[in-house]
């Protein structure tokens, strides 16, 4: 007996267990698998895949709440650098989602982008954030193995595994009954975690998202993240009080950007809609210097 129950997500008409064939499988992790999925399993355009949960961890509460949380989040947005959920249901016995598959993550595409391709991906990521805030979800584990690219041979990054996310208007979000991980002490990745959510995981905020992207933008155009130490306590200190390095090579605009970004208060912090505004304005400027 799964310890969380499973709905059927429109658009893709899922009813009771799954009855697909799989295909080659894509990648493993610890809690799961990814499998391309046949052709006539899916209909719409591009290329699908089935994330399944290992069938050892199905007695994992908070495994399976993730799974369903992630496509409970993902069914609220309908945005270009959003991944797509098309179902949630069992597949011999084990949680499954279907989803767009998608290719490699920020950080291998990182290197081969020059600074115009990292403003465009930059706004991109931002938009499809403030699509999840729009709808009232904070991602709360915003981090380059995040965010993936599409198949296409075009720049087109999405956001990507929405298990930790926070529903703020519904009162069924499970995601308070989340268990820290081995590699989350609190839930995020602490390299990019708000100051906020190292003190409490509690009124988590969209401010928090902006914080996190703040983080990995600064890692895409610095170099480097912004706050590094081998002890989490120190990392959390330097989270708390120490100010963004210094990027003196970056363009004023993007400084000012990532450091309102990387405020210490939430209150501090830009929207993420208006961070989206500048990092597009920013893209454009690039694009089309005066």
């Amino acid at each position: 007996m799964l310890p969380v129950s499973w709905h059927t997500l429109s658009p893709w008409p899922v009813t009771g267990s799954l009855a697909i064939r799989l295909g080659a499988c894509l990648g493993q992790g610890a809690s799961s698998a990814v499998y391309r999925l046949f052709p006539s399993q899916c209909t719409g355009p591009g290329d699908w895949v089935i994330k399944v949960l290992h069938a050892e961890h199905i007695d994992d509460s908070d495994l399976c709440r993730r799974f369903l949380q992630e496509a409970r989040a993902a069914a609220r947005v309908d945005h270009p650098a959003v991944v797509r959920i098309h179902g949630a249901g069992l597949w011999q016995g084990c949680p499954a989602l279907i989803m767009e598959c998608l290719g490699a993550p920020l950080a291998e595409r990182a290197p081969d982008l020059s600074f115009a391709q990292k403003l465009c991906v930059a706004a991109q990521i931002a938009a499809g954030a403030s699509a999840l805030h729009a709808a009232q979800v904070v991602h709360r584990d915003l981090k380059p193995r995040n965010i993936l690219f599409s198949t296409s041979p075009h720049l087109h990054p999405k956001l990507v595994d929405l298990g930790l996310a926070k529903i703020l208007d519904d009162a069924g979000d499970d995601s308070s009954h989340l268990s820290p991980t081995a590699d989350t002490a609190v839930l995020g990745t602490p390299e990019y975690r708000a100051p906020e959510l190292w003190l409490s995981g509690k009124n988590v905020a969209p401010a928090a998202d902006v914080y996190s992207l703040g983080v990995v933008l600064h890692e895409l155009f610095g170099g480097q993240l912004p706050f590094l130490a081998r002890r989490e306590g120190d990392l959390m200190e330097l989270h708390l009080y120490a100010p963004r390095p210094k990027t003196p090579w970056l363009v004023p605009e993007l400084n000012a950007c990532l450091d309102h970004m990387l405020a210490k208060s939430p209150a501090q912090r830009p929207t993420m809609p208006a961070t989206a505004s500048v990092l597009r304005r920013l893209a454009a400027d690039c694009a089309y210097p005066k």
